[in-house]
């Protein structure tokens, strides 16, 4: 028979069960954790992934009306070296990694077509030049004018949002340290997709589920003005929320921005199943409210 004991004895184990679990919680918003496993785009795109090694990556677009007069060179060269020197960066793709051909008077030269030791020593006509005849660099990595230049970040694995959230931010504060965020005009990529739904995701549990709870407890107060209902309302919320979230690391599913409304809804549930459950507690104690049998 379920008594106090034997109910308190099996809420601290699911507490700890839960608690568990969440520690195995993956937290990731990747445009992949939202298509069905089964779906033929997704199947060739991960069949892409393992023979390209490469699932998501960050890609900047810088504008400079006079880059070889502004020093402007001179800063997006550095802050391209200082985002190579970083742990989890496995590669990266820039104006600066490219070469050209170019006749001499002895045969030929092979040389960068801008120096990222000494970016300011190139000539707008020598990199116009080189850009027009270089397929791999022109209106990717710079524009025929010579105005917008483009920068490609490819990070290493990184399997969670927290981790990547991380790294986004010290790409950007590596590019506001080098004087660069006028000069950005465009910042995308996957990565950038699941920062921005990781930063979303975050609204959500920051700010819609502890309006929830604290909703559920002003409605709880009100309809029976008992501190024991706040209690006891407050405790089925907040389990609630952490077992629904420990289901995402039983399963090993991918708790995303659309995962993060589930443990509130179950919150807003769990306060109506509180309604009903104190009302049956205070039934018996209250004939005037018992029905009357005919």
């Amino acid at each position: 028979m379920l008594n106090l004991k034997n109910a308190n004895f099996i809420v601290v184990v699911l507490i700890a069960l839960s608690l568990f679990f969440l520690t195995k919680l993956l937290v990731s918003n990747t445009p992949m954790t939202y298509i069905p496993h089964e779906l033929e785009s997704r199947i060739l795109t991960e069949e892409l992934i393992k023979e390209f090694n490469n699932e998501e990556s960050l890609f900047f677009m810088f504008e400079s009306e006079n880059a070889f007069e502004s020093k402007f060179l001179s800063k997006l060269s550095r802050f391209v070296n200082e985002i190579k020197s970083f742990d989890k960066t496995k590669d990266i793709g820039s104006i600066f990694d490219y070469e050209a051909i170019r006749a001499t008077d002895e045969g030929f030269q092979i040389r960068p077509i801008i120096s990222s030791d000494d970016p300011e020593n190139s000539s707008f006509d020598q990199v116009s030049e080189s850009v027009s005849v270089d397929h791999f660099v022109k209106d990717f990595f710079v524009s025929k004018d010579i105005k917008v230049f483009g920068v490609l970040v490819e990070p290493k694995d990184i399997q969670t949002s927290f981790e990547r959230k991380f790294y986004e931010e010290k790409v950007l504060q590596s590019l506001k340290k080098h004087e660069l965020e006028n000069a950005l005009v465009a910042y995308g990529g996957e990565f950038a997709v699941d920062t921005a739904q990781f930063d979303e995701l975050n609204n959500i549990m920051l700010v819609l589920a502890p309006l929830t709870l604290l909703i559920g407890i002003a409605l709880l107060f009100l309809l029976f003005n008992s501190l024991g209902a706040v209690a006891l309302g407050a405790g089925f919320n907040l389990l609630a929320a952490i077992v629904t979230m420990s289901f995402f690391g039983v399963f090993g599913w991918p708790f995303n921005l659309i995962g993060s409304m589930i443990p509130t809804l179950m919150m807003a549930l769990s306060t109506a199943f509180t309604v009903h459950l104190y009302n049956g507690i205070l039934l018996p104690k209250t004939p005037e409210l018992s029905m009357r049998k005919p």
